[in-house]
């Protein structure tokens, strides 16, 4: 049977127009994303340029609704972007039904989940075969993430880890490009297709990569040295030739993924537990939760200590914990083409406390020098060091001992050039745009806050420094704004009932005198 000329029936120059793909997708880019959903119910024609558009970069981020006495049985839509939402699917032919819609997916941005609301839990998701580029975005963690059951809250503990998500590991296989946001690359083992991953991370998640750890660092008053098993999470398939590393948020206060954890006192945990939230990092003091408002923590008293002597520390630990991560990257990975990203204000803070001078540019030559390092050495199971050989590395580039040394490049892009590039391409992360607007383009608000808080950190009302206000966020610099208008209040206090004290005392001491 041979089709029609004139299928869709086009007798007007306006229908003529109308059914241009390109003009229409150009019409229909500029729609809402809500508003594809009703295009593609209008014809043929239209859910196929609709569905490209509306399935081109899928964000898959769990609903959760607060519970309702009046409504137990609450509606919960469908979070499953490949079930076939469209009624027109069950008469179009086979191009049009899932397989179809699975095709056009070329981006997916996954949030942290449960293992029941996973899209893959039950396992009738194929796998997407023409997938460029998946964000494992992460999102909050929390021990008490609600769920309705039974008309009840029940507190939930499974979430489905990277690692272990049936979605990750079974659909996602295919794609080239993995944006990650922690040093765990344990989900991207089973890649085989894998050939750059983008490493999207601050200064306070770096773990402690050494090889081995003192056992005094972690036991007092013992000898002898343990295995780092931070090693196992940084290993990356044979097929990755390179890696980008992104720095940015260095104070920590964007795009911050809480996860709440209960603590008890002591060995017990009978009772209730005292509930903290941490950030997603390392380094972060937690907060605690006092009477519906979060409060932080105080830390333990560990003896007296210049400011200067605790920058100095941790300027020496963030130093140490980079070069650790370049040496590792180097031994652990076949990696042949490094790429560094907004690394100046990372270096500086690294720098800061170097007591030989060390600079910005020295700081990059040593890391590079790890990266080579690492190259030539490799750990094996224990954490000793496997010397490899240098002749059969700089022959044969894909041996076993990863390219040769000589065709390693290390190169590195400031914000100002990697910007215009993350606005428009495939890193772009809507909830990640406040920090780079922040850093190049702040607003009237932000530049008065920071007025403000240069001049109550010059009287002596904050603790901020001057360096770090250009990491901030607005509610962070509110935040300091506030607690600065405290301590001046409270200071004020002092000093308003010390007078009294004061003014009391000569009233006694006048009264005294006049009546002798």
């Amino acid at each position: 049977m041979s089709l029609p000329l004139n299928p869709y029936r086009i007798t007007t120059p306006s229908q003529r127009v109308a059914f241009t793909s390109d003009i229409l997708i150009h019409i229909l880019r500029l729609l809402p994303r809500t508003s594809l959903f009703a295009t593609l119910l209008t014809n043929r024609f239209f859910y196929a340029i609709s569905a490209e558009l509306l399935y081109d970069r899928i964000t898959i981020k769990p609903k959760h609704h607060k519970y309702d006495k009046q409504h137990r049985h609450k509606y919960r839509p469908n979070n499953n972007p490949f079930v076939e939402i469209s009624p027109f699917t069950r008469f179009l032919s086979q191009e049009y039904t899932k397989p179809f819609l699975l095709s056009l997916v070329h981006r997916i941005d996954l949030h942290t989940h449960k293992q029941q609301e996973c899209l893959n839990y039950r396992g009738y998701v194929k796998p997407l075969p023409d997938l460029r580029v998946l964000h494992i975005a992460g999102g909050e963690r929390k021990y008490e993430y609600k769920d309705e059951e039974y008309g009840h809250l029940t507190e939930r503990f499974e979430f489905c880890h990277p690692s272990n998500c049936p979605f990750i590991t079974r659909v996602c296989t295919s794609t080239p490009t993995v944006i990650i946001r922690e040093l765990d690359f344990k989900s991207l083992m089973g890649m085989e297709h894998l050939e750059e991953v983008i490493l999207r991370i601050r200064p306070c998640q770096l773990p402690d990569s050494r090889p081995t750890i003192p056992t005094s660092e972690l036991y007092p008053y013992s000898d002898g040295d343990c295995k780092n098993y931070n090693l196992d999470r940084i290993k990356l398939p044979r097929s990755v030739s390179k890696i980008k590393i992104v720095w940015w948020d260095e104070k920590h206060c964007f795009r911050i993924d809480w996860k709440f954890v209960k603590e008890y006192p002591g060995h017990c945990t009978r009772g209730p537990g005292e509930k903290r939230m941490y950030k997603d990092c390392v380094s972060c003091d937690p907060l605690r939760e006092i009477s519906g408002e979060l409060v932080p923590i105080p830390r333990v008293y560990t003896g007296f200590r210049t400011y200067e002597e605790e920058e100095k520390e941790r300027s020496s630990t963030l130093r140490r914990r980079i070069k650790d991560l370049m040496r590792v990257l180097g031994s652990q990975t076949d990696v042949g083409v490094l790429e560094m990203v907004n690394l100046d204000r990372t270096a500086q803070m690294a720098v800061r406390g170097a007591t030989r001078g060390l600079t910005v540019e020295r700081f990059r030559v040593d890391l590079e020098t790890a990266f080579r390092e690492g190259r030539r050495c490799r750990f094996d199971s224990n954490g000793e060091n496997k010397i490899v050989d240098e002749e059969n590395s700089n022959t044969n580039s894909n041996s076993s001992n990863g390219p040769n040394l000589d065709h390693i490049k290390i190169s590195y892009r400031s914000i100002n050039d990697y910007y215009p590039s993350f606005r428009r391409g495939m890193e772009y992360d809507s909830a990640e745009e406040e920090y780079w607007r922040t850093r190049l383009y702040p607003s009237e608000e932000i530049f008065q806050l920071r007025a403000e808080l240069e001049v109550m950190i010059s009287e002596g009302d904050s603790t901020a420094r001057k360096e770090d206000l250009e990491f901030y966020s607005v509610k962070q610099m509110r935040e300091e704004v506030r607690a600065a208008e405290r301590w001046k209040e409270r200071r004020s206090a002092q000093m308003n009932r010390k007078v009294r004290i004061c003014g009391r005392s000569m009233g006694i001491v006048s009264r005294n005198s006049v009546g002798r």
